[in-house]
């Protein structure tokens, strides 16, 4: 769906396609760090009060990303910027934009320190798992801190759902 809206020619279609960039990076983030929970055996902390907390952001982020033209949660002042030929979203970041960008570096943090913790307590055959989980979360992680501290002219699209796709299928 980012292809998408880096194709969408129009600020609109730019701004329907990132709804649904939004509602795939907090879904996806939120089901990583539950699988790597469910995996790496901390399974007494996925009871269903929890679970439904998590989703319960996750719905509340979606909700605000597809009333965002009247509430302007997550993004504000829409426009594009011209690179390489083709026009990127620009916006002003709304309030609620950084909560999601936040809990998804939480969550991601945690999926590592599981994946860290089950790295150093299994044996030789399932260390592999382990660091794959871990390359999984932190490849993905990284381009998008690269993306978030970077001058957007130097770095203009936002390369982590392409690294997050790419791990994924390793993970598979």
């Amino acid at each position: 769906t980012y292809a998408l809206q880096i194709a969408s020619p129009t600020v609109g279609g730019k701004l329907l396609w990132a709804r649904f960039v939004a509602t795939g990076s907090i879904v996806s983030v939120t089901a990583w760090f539950l699988f790597v929970l469910q995996y790496g055996g901390y399974q007494e902390y996925l009871n269903r009060r929890r679970i439904a907390l998590l989703a319960s952001f996750s719905v509340v982020t979606v909700a605000l990303a597809f009333t965002n033209h009247w509430v302007h949660a997550i993004w504000q002042s829409p426009d594009t910027i011209a690179y390489a030929g083709w026009p990127l979203l620009a916006t002003v970041k709304g309030p609620w934009f950084w909560v999601p960008l936040a809990a998804g570096y939480l969550f991601t943090f945690g999926s590592l320190v599981v994946s860290l913790d089950m790295f150093v307590r299994s044996d030789a055959v399932h260390r592999g798992q382990a660091m794959t989980l871990l390359v999984a979360a932190l490849v993905p992680l990284l381009g998008n801190a690269v993306f978030y501290t970077t001058a957007r002219a130097q770095l203009p699209i936002d390369v982590t759902p392409i690294l997050f796709t790419g791990t994924g299928a390793v993970v598979v």
